[in-house]
């Protein structure tokens, strides 16, 4: 648990109150869908006391006893993923004093960090200090963000933004995604005239870069393809699974080797080692986006090689979205195998968003909902639901962090949430990016569910929020939480006076 510095942790009751009303939960599911009942520990690593009992369905057992520390099954995926929906389908139809009870039981967990967050950033560095010194902060920018299109690109702004974010930030860990349609010419030949000055740059100052190319890079809609191959009608349709034998992968195929055997012609070794990490594909596994598209692990597999071929020394990300539960074994199991068939270079990041505005869309439409409830609902943090559901693999992340533990592979934040997002609402009325509490919180989180600080030297977390910074910099239009946000952001870097 992290604590204030100097203060123990905690001793948990012997029964937590909020076992009693998981248990319940259960136990209304059971009898929901009409299952037998039959005996069931709960596993000793849960935040539950070791050695309680109830009675639950078999059919319930079988997914709370699901380990990810192996290769885990589809099938038994599904059945966990199963057990979760069955969760969320007794909390919207019955509502009532448990179901209330338990999005009680999350909520309050998520007011008690979320409290802890809420102090001045010299506070905050005092009490947890020790574990916030072991975050690398990195970002993710944008170039196209500054686009002006008049026949080409303007990148004047953007550079001074990225100079802003590297100077007097002080991020020095960069992560740009090379957009397919933006690398190739009007003659539709390619061509890296608009991305060569920022890498440049990145080389010139040392900035470490992770480079993300693929169908999929950062920044939504996520597929920025050429319209010319992506109106191909022997293209996948619309939420297909890439594979190898897609007609769009050989000519992507033929892209990234150019793109790749460009940088190896035109840049030094000494620059090239500059490029510390490739992520083939943003969220492979998670269908969003412009087409909805998915990846298969060959073909990651395969992309990632690739990559390799040309820059032997640099990791491989493969990253994931907390919130994408029925798919969640993919990533990290992929990156165990990596790791455990002997190439130790490979990284599983999570996407850590605690504040959604389409679980609110949802909500929306829920008209028996009461408001109290469906406010609590939207507080929902993926990680505190794990917290809570632990002994549901689906849900929890301790999962995936003790498999990183036990084979060895690190853990990195790829995308933290600290921008605007559709006006959704923190706990505080205001929005992601404007809230400096919700800035410390989402480091505080990382650092008490995330990270194996214990074993890993640092965690690497990218935020959006260095180009919002960047830019209110350059205006003066700072309010006292981006000047709290550009302390918080100047301590991790280092760069605080």
């Amino acid at each position: 648990m992290l604590v204030e510095q100097g203060h123990p942790q905690p001793v948990a009751p012997a029964r937590p109150p909020d076992e009693a009303i998981s248990r319940r939960v259960l136990l209304g599911i059971d009898r929901l869908l009409g299952r037998p009942s039959s005996p069931i520990i709960l596993p000793s690593d849960s935040l539950y006391a070791q050695g309680q009992q109830e009675s639950v369905g078999a059919a319930t057992q079988q997914a709370l006893t699901i380990q990810l520390g192996r290769h885990v099954s589809r099938r038994d995926f599904l059945v966990g993923a199963g057990a979760a929906a069955a969760i969320g389908t007794f909390l919207l139809y019955e509502g009532g004093l448990v179901a209330d009870s338990v999005l009680e039981a999350v909520d309050r967990e998520g007011q008690k960090a979320w409290d802890r967050c809420n102090v001045p950033p010299a506070v905050f560095f005092d009490r947890y200090g020790e574990k916030l010194g072991k975050i690398r902060l990195a970002t993710t920018f944008i170039p196209e963000d500054w686009d002006s299109w008049d026949g080409k690109h303007n990148i004047k702004p953007a550079l001074q933004e990225l100079k802003t974010i590297v100077e007097d930030l002080g991020i020095r860990n960069i992560r740009i995604g090379v957009r397919w349609e933006n690398a190739i010419g009007k003659d539709g030949k390619f061509d890296f005239s608009f991305y060569e000055p920022f890498f440049r740059y990145c080389f010139d100052k040392k900035v470490r870069i992770c480079l993300n190319i693929g169908l999929k890079t950062c920044g939504y809609p996520e597929i920025f393809v050429p319209d010319h191959i992506l109106v191909n009608p022997g293209n996948p349709p619309d939420g297909a699974t890439i594979t190898l034998d897609s007609d769009i992968v050989h000519r992507a195929f033929d892209y990234f080797h150019q793109l790749l055997s460009y940088l190896s012609s035109h840049f030094s070794e000494e620059q090239l080692a500059l490029i510390e990490t490739v992520q083939p594909e943003n969220e492979p596994f998670v269908s969003y986006g412009k087409k909805r598209w998915t990846m298969d692990q060959e073909y990651i597999k395969e992309f990632a090689k690739l990559c390799s071929s040309y820059l032997p020394k640099a990791r491989i990300l493969v990253n994931d979205n907390a919130w994408n539960f029925l798919n969640r074994d993919k990533a990290p199991n992929l990156v165990a195998e990596m790791t455990q068939n002997g190439d130790d270079r490979w990284d599983y990041g999570v996407n850590y968003y605690f504040a959604v505005p389409q679980i609110e869309e949802f909500l929306r439409m829920v008209p028996f909902l009461s408001d109290n409830f469906r406010k609590k609902l939207a507080r929902l943090d993926p990680l505190i639901l794990g917290k809570v559901f632990s002994y549901i693999p689906p849900l929890s992340f301790d999962n995936i962090r003790d498999l990183a533990k036990r084979v060895g592979f690190p853990i990195r934040v790829s995308e933290g949430q600290a921008e605007h997002f559709n006006g959704v609402l923190l706990r505080d009325g205001k929005e992601p990016g404007d809230s400096l509490t919700g800035y410390q919180y989402l480091f505080y989180m990382v650092a008490e569910h995330v990270a194996n600080l214990n074993q890993q030297r640092v965690i690497e977390i990218s935020t959006w929020k260095a180009s919002q910074l960047a830019r209110k910099m350059r205006t003066g239009q700072l309010t006292p939480d981006d000047r709290g946000m550009i302390e918080v952001t100047q301590r991790l870097t280092g760069k605080a006076a």
